[in-house]
């Protein structure tokens, strides 16, 4: 459990695939407060936005899909760096 885990600095990124065309991504952090999520299908962006996970509770963002992609991409970027922090491919 990532509440009780409070001395270890832990974010993790997960996309679960819901109902057809639906994803829940979801980003939980004891460590920042606030990230970057960008979603892409096939390279096409869907969501780029910031998203907060205060007192390391989980935020999950579902996002439906208009059409089927070959590659969904989650990245999280801390908020002062272009350089992705975390990533799930789903092929």
């Amino acid at each position: 459990n990532l509440v009780e885990r409070q001395d270890t600095p832990i974010t993790q990124l997960w996309v679960l695939p819901q109902t057809s065309g639906t994803l829940d991504v979801g980003v939980v952090s004891n460590e920042i407060d606030t990230f970057r999520l960008e979603i892409t299908g096939d390279g096409e962006e869907l969501f780029n936005e910031l998203v907060v996970t205060a007192n390391a509770k989980a935020k999950v963002i579902p996002l439906e899909l208009t059409e089927n992609y070959d590659r969904l991409e989650a990245t999280l970027y801390k908020t002062d760096s272009s350089t992705p922090y975390r990533r799930v491919v789903l092929w």
